[in-house]
């Protein structure tokens, strides 16, 4: 199947005329550019036989000061549009459509709108949605100071109370702050473009969002969202001329060509390179000592030339892309430091890319050594030459990228259309950012000359004085200074108003509140019913043989070329302290090598010849609340003429591994890093993980593999490790049996055969065996509210209460429930209490009804809210247009968007944890018929007087003051 779509070059559709049209060979498509007649409205379309359909407006949004000004209008315009005048406009869609992928997002330079899905009614319904949004905004000013900021006093009717600023994009910037990488990106960015607009911190500094106002947020609207500046994109398998046609009649047909504003300049390069020095917040009573964190950067190529971008982008990943790569390994061979910085790598993010390294876990007095080291490594590879085997293994990850067509990670459409953002954005060309075969060709004729990287070292690095070294330092005072320049500031101003001034935030917060209070008409907003929600049949063709215990999956898939190989390893025999190792194995596995090949050798291996192989712990509750099932996963995929080779490196893996001491300590440093470094924008995903572990044995053991409990164990054995290569080789030996192994092929079925032959003689070379016993699980239900302190001004609250699971009758209307209670979380913890999100959800799988915020201010107010938010279903009368709309919504998460390299491996592990097709099709079509009734019966069943698991991660004060309000119920720890 290929493209539906055929259109020559200067014909007209849709009051547009067709610019350009090109092939896509490597996924079976159609590129097309074409240009609105009117306005001069660009338009990229793909035309491929994907039912996925994407659409994406994005605009160049420029902003002049560090107000926030873009990021808070991107939530602005989705309070509310001409056509829909509805709060909360993504929210009200969740729940009336079947999206796979639905989100607005805000970087240094544009805004962007998109969305996905494979109904087509749902397509146009999203469409109009978006284009009312996008252009069409109402922008009223309520919906300013619920969303940026405004001034109100903490009870909005008592103006004896405290005046504080709240805002939603205010106190998600006051998160943002918190986090050490965002930080030290300001910084870089700052520094590195001082006379351009990525100066300015284009999501909002928390210290100047407060002097935005309302109609310099409309007069930003008016400037840059209009057609003239809009760059549309669609993706997928619907015809063109219907979706065109759409957008003229509902858009373009109002407005007339209005001449462009200024693209984004050069930034002029420096005579010399620039140091500077920052400060991120560091918990108070921790040791400060050895957490500077130092990065080196350039300012390289522009960004709208594909040859010179793939150029740096491969050179990045020479230098810094695997453990092989040089710079890498000198960086943390040095012992200068943990792990590599945050901004290590090269990005095409700005109009000039941006190459850097550096180190986190530094001492301050080291910064210059870092620095010196980076220099002196490029001086030396410049000089000596780069290893051709290390830069081969790099431009075949490209062509495995070019190759795979995969929705992991997000739609493959979509991801496309990133891809060609930059180009499309800053006048480059968008159809070479997709397809690189020329320039793949023009790079490999390139290096045919010799020293091409090396002359790219000299020329973008070693000579290249637009250089900027950032020194990102620990100051466990700056959360408290930055509270008190608050305080002083709201104390100033309240000084300084008159009576008219306190009557006004009264009756403006007063209003607010009322307004977040009333009901908007849903029935203006676009719809699908519940007859349009399809019965996807869940069966995937595949096999089943077993080999001496081995049990052998295989599903013909059309993967385009490529090879997915999965070994799933039963744990279920180890004991805890064992099992609190399996994540560090995963990390390490496919980062060591063997007795013919050590790690460095092997990663050029992985890198030359793989897709990458990857390898972890796997939890999972089993249909009829059984045992979890409890499985160590090693996954690796290669091109087809590859796999005999990605087949190897598991072999070697599984039989022969050798862990290096010295590396495995940088290995546990590393990730160390990475996780602590991760807390403040994951803070939601820990505090869930920690309230569910108290609610039984398999979210317990989840937690210690993936949460808090984790980054205690590494810290632990980061400061004593001791035998802890043996304990890993001993770990290893206990896992990697062929007993009970269980094995899952994703390929094009003329190679399953030859794939299974090859397994087979892998299985009969592992240790045959009959496994211990399952341990028992000493699993105890401790503190059921805990607490964990970071740097930062806000928290993440999390709470979950055990219920019924899937097979149970009552789960389908516990998933209704969790949708329906989302419209009462948003609104009161995210547009009354100020919280980025709030939200509610239902795992079917294993039974938990659970609550979160997102960089919330609050604490008792979210958990009474939690507590208490089900009892709307109880009180009130619960309409029937909510229960369609909160089925709708639920149906939408239950079949999963997929792709050829996904699908098998659902399938497979559906089939070992026995959720049958049979199973899910039975709960989709009980969903479908759950009614009002269900609903508040199964609220009052399981949520009414039941006491939740709680969890905090966040702001120290905030968690002390909340837990003396609560009478002292939490355990609080340092995270």
């Amino acid at each position: 199947m290929g493209p539906k779509t055929s259109l020559e070059v200067g014909s007209h559709i849709g009051g547009y005329v067709v610019g350009r049209r090109e092939e896509l060979p490597n996924i079976q498509g159609r590129y097309y550019e074409l240009t609105h007649e009117t306005t001069g409205a660009r338009h990229i379309h793909i035309d491929v036989d994907d039912d996925n359909n994407v659409f994406n407006v994005a605009f160049e949004t420029i902003p002049e000061d560090s107000t926030g000004v873009a990021h808070i209008l991107e939530h602005v315009v989705l309070q509310g549009t001409e056509l829909f005048p509805v709060r909360d406009l993504f929210n009200a869609m969740r729940k009336r459509s079947l999206n796979t992928f639905q989100n607005a997002m805000t970087g240094a330079d544009m805004t962007t709108y998109p969305f996905s899905t494979r109904v087509e009614k749902d397509f146009y319904n999203m469409l109009d949605l978006y284009l009312s949004a996008a252009f069409l905004p109402l922008i009223e000013k309520q919906a300013f100071m619920q969303e940026g900021q405004r001034l109100e006093f903490k009870d909005p009717s008592d103006s004896n109370s405290e005046l504080q600023f709240k805002g939603v994009v205010f106190n998600e910037m006051k998160g943002v702050m918190s986090s050490q990488a965002r930080t030290l990106g300001y910084a870089l960015v700052e520094a590195m473009f001082p006379d351009i607009t990525y100066r300015f911190i284009s999501g909002g500094d928390p210290e100047e969002i407060p002097n935005l106002t309302w109609e310099q947020l409309k007069e930003f609207h008016a400037r840059f969202y209009h057609p003239s500046n809009a760059r549309f994109y669609t993706y997928g398998n619907l015809p063109l001329g219907k979706t065109l046609g759409r957008i003229e009649e509902l858009i373009l047909s109002r407005f007339e060509r209005k001449e462009s504003h200024p693209p984004v300049p050069h930034q002029k390069s420096f005579d010399k390179p620039v140091k500077v020095t920052a400060h991120y917040p560091f918990p108070q009573g921790e040791d400060p000592n050895k957490k500077a964190e130092v990065l080196v950067s350039w300012k390289t190529k522009d960004v709208t030339d594909s040859f010179d971008q793939l150029a740096m982008d491969v050179l990045g990943d020479i230098l810094v892309g695997s453990q092989a790569s040089p710079l890498h390994r000198a960086l943390i061979e040095s012992g200068l430091g943990e792990a590599l910085s945050s901004g290590t790598g090269f990005t095409g993010g700005y109009r000039e890319g941006v190459f850097g390294a550096g180190l986190k876990g530094v001492q301050e007095q080291d910064a210059g050594e870092v620095e010196q080291l980076i220099l002196d490594t490029l001086e030396s590879l410049a000089k000596d030459g780069v290893d051709q085997e290390l830069a081969d293994g790099v431009v075949h990850q490209l062509e495995i990228r070019m190759k795979e067509v995969s929705n992991a990670g997000g739609p493959f459409g979509l991801r496309l259309a990133f891809r060609l953002r930059a180009a499309y954005l800053h006048g480059g060309d968008p159809y070479k950012a997709l397809q690189l075969d020329e320039d793949l060709a023009r790079l490999e004729e390139a290096r045919k000359g010799g020293q091409f990287f090396e002359d790219l070292i000299r020329t973008e690095l070693l000579d290249n004085t637009h250089r900027v070294t950032v020194l990102l330092l620990p100051d466990p005072a700056l959360d408290s200074k930055r509270a008190e320049k608050e305080k002083k500031r709201l104390k100033s101003i309240r000084e300084k108003l008159g009576p008219e001034d306190v009557e006004r935030i009264v009756a403006e917060g007063v209003g607010l509140e009322k307004r977040q209070q009333e009901k908007d008409d849903l029935s203006v907003l676009p719809t699908l019913e519940l007859s349009d929600v399809p019965i996807i049949p869940e069966s995937v063709e595949h096999s089943v043989e077993r080999i001496n215990g081995t049990e052998l999956w295989s599903f013909p898939q059309p993967t385009n070329g490529l090879t997915y190989i999965d070994l799933w390893f039963p744990t279920d025999h180890l004991d805890n302290d064992s099992k609190d190792l399996l994540s560090i194995l995963g990390n390490i596995l496919p980062r060591m090598g063997t007795s013919t090949m050590d790690y460095l050798e092997m990663s050029k291996r992985i890198e030359r010849f793989t897709g990458g192989v990857s390898a972890g712990p796997h939890v999972r509750v089993p249909a009829g609340q059984g045992a979890a099932l409890e499985n160590f996963v090693l996954s690796g995929k290669a091109l087809v003429r590859n796999q005999d080779e990605l087949i190897e490196i598991i072999r070697g893996f599984i039989t022969d591994l050798q862990i290096d001491r010295k590396h495995l300590t940088e290995l546990v440093l590393k990730r160390r890093a990475a996780m602590q470094s991760s807390i403040a924008g994951m803070g939601h995903r820990y505090a869930s993980l920690l309230s569910s572990s108290k609610l039984g044995s398999a979210w317990n053991l989840n937690e210690r593999l993936t949460g808090l409990s984790h980054l205690e164990v590494l810290r632990r054995l980061a400061k004593d490790g001791e035998g802890l290569t043996e304990r890993l080789h001993e770990l290893a030996a206990s896992v990697f049996r062929s007993g009970d192994l269980k094995i899952c092929l994703t390929a094009e079925e003329a190679q399953l055969a030859g794939l299974q032959g090859q397994l087979t003689d892998v299985v009969n070379g592992l240790p045959n065996g009959t496994r211990p016993e399952r341990s028992s699980s000493d699993f105890q239900p401790g503190y059921r509210a805990e607490a964990r302190t970071i740097a930062g001004a806000v928290v993440h609250n999390a709470y979950t209460v055990r219920v019924p699971a899937i097979g149970d009758s009552d789960s389908p209307a516990l998933l209704a429930l969790s949708n329906l209670l989302q419209k009462h979380t948003t609104r009161e913890i995210r547009q009354r209490g100020g919280a980025y999100g709030g939200n509610s959800s239902y795992q079917r799988e294993g039974g938990l009804f659970s609550f979160n915020s997102y960089r919330d201010p609050n604490v008792e107010r979210t958990f009474d809210i939690f507590r208490s938010v089900h009892r709307v279903v109880l009180d009130e009368p619960v309409e029937k247009e909510n229960v369609r709309e909160a089925i709708l919504s639920a149906a939408r998460g239950i079949d999963p968007l997929e792709s050829p390299d996904t699908r098998g491996r659902r399938a497979f592990g559906d089939g070992l944890a026995q959720y049958t097709p049979e199973l899910k099709e039975e709960f989709k079509r009980n969903l479908l018929k759950v009614s009002a009734g269900d609903i508040r019966r199964v609220a009052e069943s399981h949520l009414s007087g039941k006491e939740g698991a709680m969890a905090i991660v966040g702001n120290q004060e905030k968690i002390e003051a909340a837990n003396e309000a609560m009478g002292g119920i939490f355990e609080i720890k340092p995270a």
